[in-house]
């Protein structure tokens, strides 16, 4: 073995002894070196996490709050009022499902939260997520679709008065 030296040489026990406990060392060093590299990475990705968390729930909870001091603040016909207060609900339910899901990492973090894989079909998956996704995408363009009396009358141009 050549240990600082391009001759093999012997080593006497103590010299063996000795370079176990500085290898032993040496590794220790690198393991810790590793761990102190996963702790700064783990640290990064969870104040990376945070920061949009906030910054997700903060976008309905502005729409939420402004919505409230609208509706409280001034009188509004009754249909504005109710397409803000759809909207208002809308946010509600997307903030209620933020925190939800935060809760749940939160969980399973703690252990708190057992997941049970087990194998699905995919296709029927596919084809139900699908159905309710469209399904839920016609009500909301029905629910937001404006009554024909909101729209104001365009002008109608012919060519004559466009020349003129």
């Amino acid at each position: 073995m050549h240990v600082g030296t391009l001759t093999p040489r012997i080593f006497s026990e103590d010299d063996v002894k000795l370079l176990r406990v500085v290898s032993a060392r040496a590794a220790l060093a690198i393991d810790r070196a590793l761990a102190y590299d996963e702790v700064v990475r783990l640290t990064e990705l969870q104040r990376d996490f945070v920061t949009l968390a906030a910054h997700e729930l903060r976008t309905p909870a502005a729409t939420v709050y402004g919505l409230a001091a609208t509706l409280a603040r001034r009188q509004r016909p009754a249909e504005m009022v109710e397409q803000l207060q759809q909207t208002l609900h809308e946010q509600s339910e997307r903030m209620s499902r933020l925190v939800e899901q935060l809760l749940d990492l939160s969980r399973l973090d703690d252990a708190a939260l057992r997941i049970n894989p087990e194998p699905i079909r995919l296709s029927t998956e596919l084809q139900h997520t699908s159905r309710r996704s469209l399904s839920a995408a016609r009500t909301r363009s029905r629910s937001k679709r404006p009554s024909s009396r909101s729209w104001p009358t365009a002008p109608r141009w012919s060519a004559s008065s466009a020349t003129s």
